[in-house]
């Protein structure tokens, strides 16, 4: 057996399995929450600063097993997918953090967490992707159990009094943020067919020369003075690479919609560190919340692995309930829709 031969076998058996997409969004999750731990514990870094150090630390560390596989950096046919997810995460990041600069942080998640809203009807629209009754049960409970644990104030305290115009406008940049994430997401899975490495390398370094403008146009691009601020940094850009790795790798193997329901797990992660290291404690609807968004990963890994039983299976027939809804949407060719057209299908 040659070597492409053996590795083409490798890559088929690791994807192959039925929960490595859903685990690997995890890990992603897992890594993320610890950066938004970590960049709560900067002290004199600004956000711009910030996105240069995740896109610079990314590109660096992609550049080993891009260089050990041989493959090129812009490759041809994927050039402008590329630049757009680099342009897409850049806006995504930088509405993110002007909503939570100007919005109450507990507002600001719930909107941004709807990711798994537009990822499912993204990936049905433009990459015809199942949608079923079990993804939307799934993002009802995910957006139910992040609700409680946010609580923001417009749902549980009628405040909207205290919104000025400023809030508004944060409230609308954490809207188009969810769009420009669910959007990435969704470029990521169009262009799964070429190697991690490249998709990683291509995207962080447009993202990183657009942040690099902005940064030294407003003055924002220097190092930190205090050590501590520098350790934190370079923790940061390491787990960002662990996070976007397995986002990518997770995007490549499952679809979009159980992806972005899957990622949700962050906000209960962000939970666990807010206890352990601000000792702000939990309380019932935060519980309730968390114990929500758990189960429906629980759950969507139950899917997983009942899809990926025999036809003929005993509990596959049993749980067909998951499955049994299940509806593909195919985009019909404009050459073969003015066919039927014509013929009066």
């Amino acid at each position: 057996m040659s070597k492409g031969q053996q590795q083409t076998l490798k890559r088929t058996c690791v994807d192959g399995l039925p929960h490595i997409g859903l685990f690997l969004t995890v890990i992603s999750s897992f890594m993320y929450s610890i950066c938004s731990l970590l960049v709560k514990m900067l002290t004199d870094v600004t956000f711009l600063e910030m996105c240069v150090v995740r896109h610079g630390s990314v590109a660096v560390l992609t550049l080993l097993p891009l260089v050990h596989r041989g493959h090129l950096p812009f490759p041809k046919g994927y050039r402008l997918p590329l630049l757009l997810l680099g342009v897409v995460t850049t806006l995504a990041l930088s509405l993110q953090y002007y909503s939570f600069k100007h919005v109450p942080l507990a507002d600001a998640s719930v909107i941004v967490f709807a990711t798994p809203v537009f990822g499912v009807i993204f990936a049905f629209i433009f990459l015809g992707e199942k949608c079923s009754f079990f993804h939307f049960i799934m993002i009802l409970i995910t957006m139910t159990g992040i609700v409680f644990i946010a609580r923001p104030q417009f749902i549980f305290k009628s405040q909207f009094h205290h919104y000025t115009g400023q809030t508004w406008w944060g409230i609308w940049a954490a809207f188009l943020s969810t769009l420009f994430s669910a959007l990435s997401l969704v470029l990521v899975r169009k262009i799964k067919d070429l190697h991690y490495s490249a998709v990683m390398f291509g995207s962080m370094v447009t993202a990183l020369i657009i942040t690099c403008f902005f940064a030294l146009y407003e003055g924002q691009l220097c190092t930190p003075q205090n050590p501590k601020d520098r350790i934190i940094l370079l923790a940061f850009g390491i787990f960002s690479f662990i996070s976007v790795l397995c986002n990518t790798k997770a995007l490549q193997i499952e679809e979009v919609g159980l992806v972005s329901i899957t990622r949700t797990t962050a906000v209960v992660f962000s939970f666990i560190w807010q206890t352990v290291f601000f000792q702000e404690y939990p309380d019932l609807l935060t519980l309730v919340g968390s114990l929500l968004v758990v189960s429906c990963v629980v759950l969507i890994g139950l899917y997983k692995w009942v899809n990926s039983l025999s036809p003929t299976s005993s509990t596959r027939q049993a749980l067909a309930c998951l499955i049994s809804q299940t509806k593909e949407h195919h985009p019909i060719p404009a050459g073969k829709l003015c066919r039927m057209r014509d013929q009066g299908e």
